[in-house]
This record gives C-alpha cells, structure tokens and sequence, in this order.
C-alpha cells in the first residue's frame, strides 16, 4: 500500500527475485525469443553482440548495461521488466 492506494502486482511475479538475475534473464530470453521464433543468434545480431557475449549474460560471466537490456526487451517485443521477471513456476 502507497499512501491510500494499492500496489496491483500480478500473483505471478515474485517482488523478490528468487533466483540471480542473469538466470531470469537468461530463462526470459530464451523463452521469448523461442515462442516468437526468433533464433539466439539472430537475436545477438539484431541487438549488435554476437552469441558469445549473449551466452556471457546467460550466464553472469558480463553484466548488461540498461542499454543493452533496452535493445534485447526491443527486439523481443517486449518492456525490460518483462526480461527480469521472476515468472518461472516453480
């Protein structure tokens, strides 16, 4: 609760991240890029890095600017926030 009003936050979504970022990352991105058939190479390319370093992210050995983050959301159709989320059922 904000002052008199209530904070709508989707019963899906963790507020806490349960899990490193990178694997959120990582489980979101492959998870967009596959539903919207788009390959991860082709994915790196279009977002200007190649495969190795997006494999660097999925992993956490390099940290991704906002900027960074802000072209692979673009390029998946997407908002940053949505390849953060802690979305993943357990």
């Amino acid at each position: 609760m904000v002052g008199d009003r209530q904070l709508a936050t989707p019963c899906n979504v963790a507020l806490v991240p349960t899990r490193p970022l990178h694997e959120l990352l990582a489980w979101n991105v492959r998870r967009l890029s596959h539903v919207r058939g788009i390959p991860l190479p082709t994915l790196a390319a279009t977002i200007g890095i190649t495969p190795a370093r997006l494999d660097a992210i999925f992993t956490g050995d390099f940290d991704p600017d906002l900027d960074l983050l802000n072209k692979i959301a673009n390029a998946l159709g997407v908002g940053v926030g949505d390849i953060l989320a802690d979305t993943k059922l357990n």
